[in-house]
């Protein structure tokens, strides 16, 4: 931090771009040191902003979870009251911690996808079969998440004949054989890949026909919902106090959590009526061009800094 607070009086006219969330200060969540450099940067003279990626704390109830959130909620009232600006991905109006005139400082920036956008993607290949994506398995949830996306495959197989089901990325290995046991007897075709390289997520990003969302509530700063609308899939999820603005400008069907039978109601009327879905993709095609191509966050983030100044 010494290093850091001679290089910052050294330009004291550059801004400093602090990237926050709690697991990237501290394995624990307890992110004390986020806000240690923040103060060594503001001392040091530079002009400093904060993007917090993850403006939701930790939930639970223990000892330690409570302590870790109150941790966090402090970590994150004084990076804003260090900075000269502050932009969070969700709605300032939803966050607890932001409290009173705090709230009005912040500004919701979403954030982009890490994969290719619609233009330069490869020709989307002809599947027989509808299918349908899940991105990622939360830790500790599997029980409860591959429950879910078993009770909507199933009740989608009793009206679709050709049903894929690809669950991909982190966790998804641990899902396989818990899935393929719920769906036995449903012509259901089930894949996992695991953690897999760029190229191959962009390749079941382009080639499925729905995104089934069940890790928690659909909202901007899930990082694997805004790649299915960078790639124009439709999305099919759960809704919750962060779902809002702009995600819900992209293609997407949401409801509330627990209710899979509307879940597979969605994805049934997806498969069956090529118009619904070409319409969503429509949507998420130009939400990605309004509100999630870097370009252009990148160019409201330049235009915040400016008026900053």
């Amino acid at each position: 931090m010494v290093a850091l607070h001679r290089e910052y009086r050294s330009n004291p006219r550059e801004w400093v771009v602090l990237q926050f969330t709690p697991l990237a200060w501290s394995e624990r969540g307890f992110p004390v040191g986020a806000l240690l450099v923040a103060i060594m940067t503001r001392l040091s003279g530079a002009k400093l902003a904060i993007i917090i990626h993850d403006p939701i704390a930790f939930t639970g109830s223990r000892i330690r979870d409570q302590l870790r959130r109150k941790s966090q909620h402090a970590v994150m009232r004084g990076l804003v009251c260090c900075a000269q600006i502050s932009f969070v991905t969700l709605d300032p109006r939803i966050l607890a911690w932001a409290r009173g005139r705090m709230r009005s400082h912040l500004k919701q920036l979403p954030i982009g996808s890490n994969f290719v956008s619609p233009t330069t993607q490869a020709p989307k290949v002809k599947q027989s079969s509808f299918s349908v994506l899940v991105f990622g398995v939360t830790k500790g949830q599997e029980k409860k998440e591959s429950e879910d996306i078993a009770k909507v495959m199933k009740a989608v197989s009793g009206e679709v004949a050709a049903l894929r089901v690809v669950v991909m990325g982190n966790g998804s290995e641990t899902v396989e054989h818990a899935l393929k046991r719920l769906l036995a007897g449903a012509s259901v075709g089930v894949t996992t890949t695991g953690v897999i390289f760029p190229d191959r997520v962009e390749y079941w990003l382009s080639n499925s026909d729905a995104l089934l969302f069940v890790r928690g509530e659909v909202s901007a700063r899930r990082g694997t919902a805004v790649a299915a609308i960078s790639h124009s899939l439709p999305i099919v999820g759960y809704e919750g106090p962060e779902t809002g603005w702009p995600v819900t400008e992209a293609g997407v069907v949401l409801v509330p959590r627990g209710r899979w039978m509307e879940l597979a109601a969605a994805l049934i009327r997806l498969a069956k009526d090529p118009t619904s879905r070409e319409s969503l993709q429509a949507l998420s095609r130009n939400a990605f061009e309004k509100y999630f191509d870097w370009d252009g966050i990148a160019h409201r983030m330049e235009q915040e800094l400016r008026r900053a100044l």
